[in-house]
């Protein structure tokens, strides 16, 4: 059975994301084993549970996931900064966006 793990880690940023902040936490996801539905739906879960800024790493080896996590990322209004195809797993790096509120109308 795959095991879920859910740590957080405090680390340095890549500086080939400059727009991310110093002194963010990095989260881990490894949702490998998982099949479809369920590491989309878990990275979905952990990503409503971040503050704008903070950054999910996902590791899964369901090839489903390589289009589902993507729909769903795209979906909430986050973003993907890295994906890597690797032959035994995926991996996505996810921002967490700010939640931009639609205006009102008077």
């Amino acid at each position: 059975m795959a095991e879920f793990v859910s740590r957080v880690e405090h680390k340095s940023r890549n500086e080939n994301h400059p727009a991310l902040e110093e002194g963010m936490a990095d989260h881990h996801l490894d949702l490998k084993g998982l099949k479809c539905p369920l590491p989309a739906l878990r990275t979905g879960k952990m990503l409503a549970s971040l503050s704008p800024g903070e950054v999910l790493h996902v590791t899964c080896t369901d090839g489903m996931a390589a289009i589902d996590i993507p729909h769903l990322v795209a979906q909430r209004g986050d973003r993907v900064l890295e994906y890597e195809a690797a032959k035994d797993h995926l991996y996505f790096m996810i921002e967490r966006m700010p939640v931009i509120e639609p205006p009102l109308e008077e």
